[in-house]
């Protein structure tokens, strides 16, 4: 299978190994998790929950990169398990957003606003159009942002079937035990 949504790949980008790849994922997911544990003043509004999922984001990512640069795979599967959630959540925001398009337009139509002289008036058919294109741009980079995490997702995966693979030729389980 070599479709596009197919879980194999072989490299991460055009020549990089997956190896390079998610050690480069891995760190700039790092970078950004303790950006934002820095700025958590910014994100104050959210709670205390949002720094602790924060933390815990941080520690699946150095045991990520611990995986990695030891060669133990099974401590990339809480990064794949995290990942593939956000995937998912993510796809279902845009779907979402994609079947609420037309009864946000609609709603739109009814919407009035407060001149400086007091009168209410509804919105122009521009601004309307400009609601629309906003909506569908955000919609497009949504889903170009969807693809690139999802072979990020494909990267990480296949570096780990990679260290699985070389795991399994080095002590391979015993006759009679299914892998």
């Amino acid at each position: 299978m070599s479709g596009l949504c197919s879980l194999r790949t072989n490299s991460c980008c055009c020549c990089i190994s997956l190896r390079t790849g998610t050690i480069t994922i891995v760190i700039l997911n790092l970078i950004g998790t303790v950006a934002v544990i820095f700025n958590h003043q910014k994100f104050s509004k959210y709670g205390t929950s949002f720094l602790v999922g924060q933390i815990i984001f941080l520690i699946i990512e150095l045991a990520a990169l611990y995986g990695v640069f030891n060669r133990k795979p099974d401590f990339l599967i809480p990064h794949l398990a995290v990942t593939a959630l956000f995937l998912l959540g993510f796809l279902l925001v845009i779907i979402a957003s994609i079947i609420f398009l037309p009864f946000a337009y609609n709603a739109l139509k009814d919407m009035t606003y407060e001149t400086p002289d007091g009168k209410m008036e509804h919105l122009s058919k521009t601004m309307m159009d400009a609601f629309y294109f906003f909506y569908i741009l955000i919609v497009v980079f949504a889903i170009v942002y969807e693809a690139i995490r999802f072979h990020f997702f494909k990267v990480v995966l296949g570096h780990y079937r990679e260290l699985k693979t070389i795991l399994l030729s080095i002590n391979p389980p015993p006759i009679g035990f299914a892998v």
